[in-house]
């Protein structure tokens, strides 16, 4: 029996196995199958499978991995004329039996390795193992036993991750599939040639790898998970199985091309997309090693697979944009906006896609209201079209760009948060009816930032606020906890849904009929402090810094209380009491008398023995010089001494690449940081391509990477820079740990993990703190510990203590026989040629703002060792260059002479640059003063970070600055011996004759109005 003229998906898949019964259909590490056998074997399945009655449609899971068993399951599903679930084996039991339910499938076909997992949930399973299959054919290829359905059949459902954490399935229509593979513009794979079969099961773009080989007489060649994720395995399958055609993601793309840029050479057709194409890893693929194309796809699963495509050329690259195409044949694409008009060419809106791709809905949600499958009248009409919440626009070329998402996601505190999540954390508590959340703007007059604000329909009338925070933080982050607003019920759209706009609205009437009622009780001297600086009413638990707050704040909510109540609170007061109600009882408290302790200073003992537990792991240092490494793991490249660093080391023949782990939610975002603090300084290395800009958080577990993104770049690396902190002169020591503490005891740990490597820690001559005034020290030797002075620095800045408690934590290692060497700069100034200093540090927050004010503080027993951030980077690399100089601290400061220079010396440098008179002394309390009147009337002010070190008196009724006279001279016997091989840098300028460069550059700040004065 012939097939019918138009067949649907199985009809076209049965043809295309007779036609090319003899050639390979797909292949494995361990055996291949010709199309003939994998028809044969997907028949015998069929056989079992309708020995279960199934119904057309029904809904069949597939449980197995991505292989040969996985792909004739499919088929034989297809020929069944049932729907495919490819589930992912990773996923917990629970996971897939609650799934399994939610779709009411009783049906599950699996491999013998995964087949014992859901055996106790009552599913009927068919075990699938293609090598048991019987391979006898009949001469018809038993079209008798294939449900040839027409191509509206649903194929497959497909789960997208919702923004909720709960998957929605997609129905996938045959018709989708036979378009996408058998499109007349889009041909990714041809006849003969070999598609490597590489997504997990779970996503869309599977079926591009398999069924779509299968359409067009190809091959698939299964790759395992562990080749996929090995950059040195996948080039070589690539070469030994001779792949014409792959699919990667950006994120993977970027690993491979970062490892081996000539990956892709031997490859006929590169498919990339699914999030951002950068222009950066585009050039990496065309420069080194291109394939004969460079395909960049859009699409999403509720459009089958993909959508629009794009042949990505240098022109593109130049152009700094990678465009997402035109759409292929067979789709429609709109850019609308709000009101779903549709948009001129160059302006941005929702791309809106129709056509034969767009999927069948979301499984019983096809009528519910404000689904994104809708139906246009001007646009292909009586059809349904989807709205994918994507933003984009046709360029000058009639080519789509990609914008962005318009997903529900605000930024608080440069924190992006998704109110949908924080929505589905409030209903999981079970205490709450109906949930929604929405970011609310302060007076912009205010220094407040934004706050996220929850409202909440409660189960019960005994559910409190209380208690459903309570709920709420054992399960989500710390800085996502909202605001709680109880309601009665949640505003409606006309669409019927949550009016959002209507609640922010609501909210705000509320704040001002509290604040302008004649009945409404007046506010207390406490609630009134805190409206007025944070913008808004607090309630009496409201935690100041989840709800908006930041360190300049709680500095001006300090301010104030001494202004209005006559009680000096310190900095860390605020921290450790950042609650109405605590702040109320802590002001009592202190009225009594009550002495007050700093819980920082308890946490300092048990971080000091940190790293004491560390050992080597075997094996010799990695020597990062020689040819074969030169690949430098670098952190804090967007600080001022890394951007420096960064730009020496690319200078550096023996130097191949140098990843920059970078805070960032993405490599866009990461390689965006790294050129600002490049155009910062008007810096432009040559040799850039070497820079690969990695999204992590050295804070966190594994770095923020996942493990086995750490574990490669723990092998990958051949030498490690820390030189990533948190800074912040308000915040205290509890702030800085997670990141300087906690953060180098993790680079240390990376340092030692998978072979071991030479890491550089960036310290500070500062870490031992007012050491000079309070212990009588007047020399410290370069292999002194800072534990010995933690009595001095409790009077220092959380900043310094944090790298302090660090320091002895390397220490710690050093003693244990880690490679880890310290490098201890003296207080950083701009560069030795160029006078460009760091704008964002201490003196050049100062200076400039004692320019504008007329005066200086009398200081005159403070100095400091200074030092040229170009000094401080040669340096550090000459140390680094020889193994013999590692496991010691070097004071990176000039190492000859007295490096130390006093305040009273910069500023009469500075006044002689003057007119007479324009800039005078005045003593410490008075200068002050003038610094609070002008910060304070101004919601940005240089000054404004500093004010709490220098206003807060902290000891004998003197401030931290005032603290640091009588700075000690720090050793540089070791650094000296390190730089005998390098007189150049022995003979490297001094700081005094390199001053009036930099008095010229603070001068320059004044002028251009950095200080806002």
């Amino acid at each position: 029996m012939e097939p019918p003229h138009e067949p649907g998906l199985s009809g076209l898949l049965s043809r295309q196995f007779k036609r090319f019964a003899t050639s390979v259909a797909i292949r494995d590490d361990e055996c291949h199958l010709s199309y003939a056998q994998l028809h044969a074997k997907a028949l015998n399945l069929v056989y079992q499978i309708r020995c279960l009655q199934v119904q057309p449609e029904v809904l069949i899971g597939i449980l197995s991995p991505r292989g040969i068993n996985h792909v004739v399951s499919q088929i034989a599903v297809i020929y069944a004329g049932a729907t495919c679930v490819p589930l992912d084996v990773n996923h917990p039991v629970q996971y897939l039996a609650n799934l399994l339910r939610n779709l009411d499938i009783s049906i599950l076909l699996t491999d013998k390795a995964n087949s014992h997992r859901l055996e106790a949930h009552g599913f009927s399973q068919i075990v699938v193992d293609h090598r048991s299959m019987l391979t006898l054919v009949c001469e018809e290829l038993g079209y008798d036993v294939i449900d040839l359905q027409p191509s509206q059949y649903r194929s497959h459902i497909f789960h997208t991750s919702g923004s909720t954490g709960r998957p929605k399935p997609v129905q996938v229509l045959a018709r989708g599939i036979i378009n996408y593979c058998l499109n007349e513009t889009f041909v990714p794979v041809h006849e003969g040639q070999q598609f490597g079969h590489l997504s997990n099961v779970t996503f869309d773009v599977s079926i591009m790898e398999t069924l779509g080989s299968f359409l067009r007489g190809a091959t698939a060649v299964v790759l395992d998970r562990d080749t996929v994720l090995d950059p040195a395995r996948l080039v070589k399958r690539i070469r030994e199985d001779k792949i014409d055609v792959l699919w990667q993601t950006p994120a993977l793309l970027a690993t491979t091309i970062n490892a081996y840029p000539q990956a892709y050479i031997t490859v006929d057709t590169l498919l990339t997309g699914g999030e951002v194409v950068t222009a950066q890893l585009a050039r990496k693929v065309l420069i080194y090693g291109p394939p004969k194309r460079l395909l960049n796809l859009y699409g999403p699963t509720e459009c089958t697979m993909f959508s629009t495509f794009h042949n990505i050329s240098m022109d593109d690259v130049e152009r700094g944009n990678i465009s997402i195409g035109k759409p292929m044949d067979g789709y429609e694409v709109i850019v609308v906006n709000d009101n779903l008009d549709v948009l001129p060419h160059g302006e941005v809106g929702e791309l809106v896609i129709g056509g034969k791709g767009v999927a069948g809905g979301y499984l019983s949600e096809s009528k519910k209201p404000g689904n994104a499958f809708i139906q246009l009248g001007h646009f292909c009409p009586n059809q349904q079209v989807y709205r994918t919440g994507d933003l984009g626009r046709w360029n000058s070329a009639g080519l789509l760009e990609f914008v962005g998402r318009r997903d529900n996601q605000v930024k608080i505190r440069g924190h992006r948060i998704e109110l949908e999540a924080v929505e589905a954390i409030l209903m999981a508590t079970g205490l709450v009816s109906a949930a929604a959340a929405v970011k609310i703007d302060v007076d912009s007059n205010s220094d407040a930032e934004s706050i996220l604000l929850a409202c909440v329909v409660p189960i019960s009338e005994d559910t409190n606020p209380l208690t459903i925070r309570q709920a709420y933080t054992k399960n989500a982050p710390y800085l996502m906890l909202p605001r709680l607003e109880v309601v009665g019920h949640l505003p409606l759209t006309n669409t019927h849904k949550i009016d959002r706009r209507k609640l922010v609205e609501q909210y705000s009437e509320r704040i001002g009929q509290k604040r302008t009622s004649p009945l409404h009780e007046p506010l207390s001297p406490i609630q009134q402090i805190v409206a007025d600086v944070f913008g808004s009413q607090m309630g009496p638990e409201d935690n100041f810094f989840v709800m908006g707050g930041s360190s300049l704040h709680a500095a001006r909510l300090v301010s104030r209380v001494k202004e209005d109540l006559g009680v000096q609170l310190r900095i860390a007061m605020v921290y450790e009491h950042p609650t109405q109600l605590e702040l109320i009882n802590l002001i009592e408290s202190l009225r009594k008398g009550e002495v007050w302790t700093d819980k920082n200073e308890t946490l300092w003992q048990p971080d000091l023995n940190l790293g004491k537990d560390m050992r080597p792991i075997p094996g010799d240092i990695v020597d990062w010089t020689t040819q074969s490494e030169g690949r430098v793991f670098l952190t804090g490249v967007t600080g001022f001494i890394g951007i420096f660093l960064l730009k020496e080391l690319l200078l550096r023949s023996n130097v191949q690449r140098v990843a920059c782990l970078v805070r960032a939610t993405d490599e866009l975002e990461a390689v965006k940081r790294i050129l600002k603090a490049l155009d910062l300084y008007g810096l432009r290395p040559s040799h850039m391509e070497k820079i690969w800009a990695i999204p992590g958080d050295f804070s966190k577990e594994n770095l923020g990477l996942g493990g086995e993104v750490y574990d490669y770049f723990a092998e990958w690396a051949s030498i490690i820079f820390h030189l990533g902190a948190r800074v912040n002169w308000i915040e205290p020591y509890e702030a800085h740990r997670q990141a300087n503490v906690l953060g180098l005891l993790n680079m240390i740990q990376f340092a030692n993990t998978k072979r071991p490597k030479a890491i550089h820690y960036v310290s500070s001559t500062s870490v031992y703190g007012p050491t000079g005034l309070l212990t009588g020290a007047t020399y410290i030797p370069e292999d002194e510990n800072p534990e010995s002075h933690l009595a001095a620095l409790k009077y220092d800045t959380g900043y310094t203590q944090s790298k302090s408690v660090a320091e002895v934590i390397a220490w710690n290692a050093i003693a244990n026989g880690l490679a880890v060497t310290i490098h201890r700069p003296g207080f950083v100034l701009g560069h030795s040629e160029t006078g460009i200093g760091n704008s964002e540090d201490f003196f050049s927050r100062v200076v400039p703002s004692c320019v504008g004010m007329g005066c200086y503080p009398a200081l005159s027993e403070h100095r400091d060792a200074f030092v040229s951030v170009d000094f401080v980077v040669l340096a550090l690399l000459h140390i680094a260059s020889s193994e013999k100089f590692f496991g010691r601290a070097y004071n990176l400061v000039e190492p000859h002479g007295d490096a130390m220079i006093s305040l009273s010396e910069i500023f009469e440098g500075i006044s002689a640059a003057l007119p007479a008179g324009s800039l005078i002394e005045v003593p410490y309390g008075d200068w002050v003063g003038k610094c609070q009147s002008r910060t304070y009337a101004k919601t940005q002010h240089p000054l404004k970070p500093l004010m709490p070190m220098l206003e807060e008196t902290v000891l004998d009724n003197k401030t931290r600055w005032e603290l640091q006279a009588r700075m000690p001279v720090v050793g540089t016997e070791s650094l000296r011996n390190a730089l005998r091989a390098s007189p150049n840098l022995l003979c490297f300028p001094t700081i005094r004759t390199l001053l009036p460069k930099y008095i010229r550059h603070w001068l320059e700040m004044a002028r251009q109005g950095v200080t806002s004065t």
